[in-house]
């Protein structure tokens, strides 16, 4: 019930199905029309369909015992691996992992990814955002699976929503962010001189080495989907901390302050620069907009 609905939204109709389908064989035994019946306000009947139709299976298959392992569960009508890892980690304890756009967000943050979190070579099933999960919710022997996916899952739609900074106090992973600190590298490397972004020359920052990844290549590969909004709610994070004004930004750091104000998640890309290495001028600045094209 829950795809693509919201909870509170979920919760009445909820309340009645389990009313009248209490057990899995008062489900497989319900006719087409009782099934409907329930459902009717949710939408996407197809939905229900699928789940009367994998309890029969489970009644008949699986003696109305619900299979405790993602593969198991896989073979059953209307399970995909999402659902799948859910059911197995949250109910059985399998260290299983999850991905959904919650999961997601949250791990392009924490391995800086480029790319929109939603893009295929990210968030497929064979996708690399799969493989990060799994390394989670695997890690200290797979303890309390479900507790982490759902942890995960909740972070993801709060305090590292779409909106969100990166550098939350409330946040416990924003100092594992890697967009964060990319986002403050290349900051302070714009802000001090040490990059330009007219420039394809390899510039270091917070012992790290960066080098540009300019429009044409990033179109090749996929990674200007979504980045806009990143970079707008970098800027605007940036213009938040500090002074508290975007006075912060017409100021070049000195050496001292060479990490400059905290950034959200940010990268780097292809813009035309007005002036040097940054000074009180602020049309010499470099704005964050302008790490990407807006092809």
């Amino acid at each position: 019930m829950l795809q693509q609905t919201r909870v509170e939204a979920v919760i009445p109709y909820w309340c009645a199905w389990m009313e009248a389908f209490p057990t899995v064989e008062a489900l497989a035994a319900a006719s087409e029309e009782q099934v409907n019946a329930r459902w009717a306000g949710l939408g996407f009947y197809r939905r229900a369909r699928m789940l009367h139709e994998g309890s029969q299976q489970v009644v008949r298959e699986h003696g109305g015992k619900l299979p405790e392992t993602v593969e198991g569960l896989m073979r059953l009508r209307g399970i995909g691996r999402y659902t799948a890892g859910a059911i197995a980690s949250v109910c059985f304890g399998v260290p299983a992992p999850i991905v959904d756009g919650n999961v997601l967000r949250v791990l392009s943050r924490l391995c800086g990814v480029a790319c929109s979190p939603k893009d295929g070579p990210f968030a497929s099933d064979s996708g690399l955002a799969w493989t990060l999960a799994e390394r989670l919710v695997c890690a200290g022997g797979g303890e309390r699976p479900g507790d982490l996916n759902q942890a995960i899952m909740e972070l993801g739609a709060t305090l590292c929503a779409p909106g969100g900074s990166g550098v939350d106090p409330r946040d416990p992973l924003r100092a594992y962010y890697a967009s964060t600190a990319i986002g403050r590298d290349v900051y302070a490397a714009l802000m001090s001189g040490a990059a330009a972004l007219d420039s394809d020359e390899p510039f270091e920052s917070g012992g790290r080495t960066y080098c540009w990844m300019h429009a044409q290549r990033m179109a090749a590969v996929g990674v200007t989907s979504g980045v806009q909004k990143v970079l707008a709610a970098v800027e605007e994070s940036l213009r938040g901390e500090g002074a508290g004004s975007s006075a912060a930004l017409k100021q070049k750091p000195s050496k001292k302050d060479a990490n400059g104000p905290t950034a959200g998640a940010g990268g780097a890309g292809q813009g035309k620069r007005k002036g040097g290495g940054g000074g009180a001028d602020e049309k010499t600045q470099p704005k964050m907009s302008k790490f990407f094209s807006k092809s």
